[in-house]
């Protein structure tokens, strides 16, 4: 939502462009139980800024109870703007709200962008 990515061929990771703000990318739909799995892993780029050194960015989990995203069910982190690869990970496990069947992932990387800015997502695990 609000963003665009560079099609095809994906040659690694994807690159996310901002069209706007709250730039929202929505997994598949999905369904696991969060005991079998605490830890969020998120390998990522941002596009190089040199007068913001780091960026907030944004997960969210939905639950086969409620099946929404919200405020509640998130985490935010920080992500550096170098354009280097780095690995994120989120103890989801430890948050309240992460408990029964998690549905579905939603990772908002800009919480404001310009038109030019760019994520880059090698990958997003659970483990």
């Amino acid at each position: 939502m609000n963003a665009r990515d560079t099609g095809w061929p994906i040659q690694g990771y994807l690159e996310i462009h901002a069209d706007g703000n709250d730039v929202q990318l929505y997994g598949p739909e999905a369904f696991w139980p969060a005991e079998s799995g605490h830890k969020l892993v998120i390998t990522a780029a941002r596009k190089k800024n040199d007068a913001v050194k780091t960026y907030q960015a944004q997960v969210f989990w939905k639950t086969a109870a409620d099946n929404a995203f919200s405020e509640k069910k998130s985490l935010s982190f920080s992500i550096a703007a170098d354009e280097s690869f780095a690995t994120y990970t989120l103890d989801i496990g430890a948050h309240a709200g992460y408990q029964g069947v998690i549905t579905g992932l939603r990772l908002d990387p800009f919480h404001t962008a310009g038109a030019d800015e760019w994520v880059r997502i090698r990958s997003i695990e659970i483990r």
